[in-house]
């Protein structure tokens, strides 16, 4: 197969993470491109340099500023957009056809 299809749940991405393989995606079963694999990567809150929206970055700024009364037990998965970027190169080049990729570089207990 020498084309490739990559679809994300966000528009942004960013450097080297561990993307690890999830079950296959329902819809993948019903992709049909001759010559084109279905790779489906799922960043986690994606943070880094250049979220002039504030996109992702508010919700952490507004939890620092205790703009946010209240907050459950857990954690947040995030990644730096450039460890996101190259998970997604890394997965157009080996990512195996209807599988889906979690990327995530750190966990935080809030």
């Amino acid at each position: 197969m020498n084309r490739f299809r990559c679809r994300s749940t966000s528009s942004l991405a960013g450097r080297t993470t561990r993307a690890r393989p999830t079950r296959k995606w329902p819809r993948s079963e019903r992709f049909h491109g001759k010559g084109l694999r279905l790779v489906i990567m799922n960043p986690s809150l994606l943070l880094g340099p250049g979220d002039e929206r504030l996109s992702s970055t508010k919700v952490v700024l507004d939890f620092l500023a205790r703009k946010i009364g209240a907050v459950p037990t857990g954690g947040l998965s995030f990644v730096d957009a450039r460890d996101a970027a190259t998970a997604f190169q890394v997965a157009m080049k080996k990512g195996r056809h209807g599988e889906r990729y979690l990327t995530g570089r750190g966990q935080l207990a809030l």
